[in-house]
């Protein structure tokens, strides 16, 4: 038996294309790692290795995916620490750029996407993004298996989530 050699894939349309055919598969893995007899901490000591090893292949500053088809989660903190850095009120802020979250009360998302702080590729903010773009794409987060969900839902936009997630599928389903 030959072994397979797993090549990254970066660009967004083929990623798209591959993730709307493995719906199934990605629910079948889902529910497959929801069940693993694996200690969590050995499950996310792959995932951190796997984040580390695709991250250094993907320029996220030439990609900025996320930033075209996701919104932040915005805590009430990252409204006042943007607004400040805008020179707006946070009022403004709110009224201007964002909208209330209907999933979590006291937070916000952008009103429009793309997400209207990305300014010639780069995020306005620079290193003083909200939160939830900081830690984007949420897989070095511990308890992998319990925010599983959340990286499917990132599957088809982000190259390096689709790339982990497709190694992981590799390196513990096929054991």
């Amino acid at each position: 038996m030959r072994k397979q050699i797993m090549v990254s894939v970066q660009d967004i349309k083929a990623i798209k294309t591959i993730a709307k055919r493995k719906e199934k598969e990605n629910y079948d893995f889902y529910a497959f790692l929801k069940g693993i007899d694996m200690p969590e901490a050995e499950i996310d000591a792959m995932v951190h290795d796997l984040y580390h090893k695709y991250a250094g292949e993907v320029d996220c500053k030439t990609c900025r995916n996320c930033c075209k088809v996701s919104s932040p989660v915005l805590s009430e903190e990252d409204v006042a620490r943007l607004a400040k850095i805008k020179g707006l009120s946070t009022f403004q802020l709110k009224h201007e750029w964002l909208k209330a979250n209907p999933d979590e009360p006291h937070t916000f998302l952008v009103n429009n996407l793309p997400c209207p702080f990305l300014e010639a590729g780069e995020c306005a903010f620079g290193k003083n993004k909200p939160e939830g773009c900081g830690d984007y794409p949420y897989l070095l987060k511990e308890k992998f298996t319990y925010h599983l969900h959340t990286v499917l839902d990132n599957y088809d936009k982000c190259p390096i989530v689709f790339n982990v997630v497709e190694m992981l599928k590799h390196l513990v389903w096929n054991r």
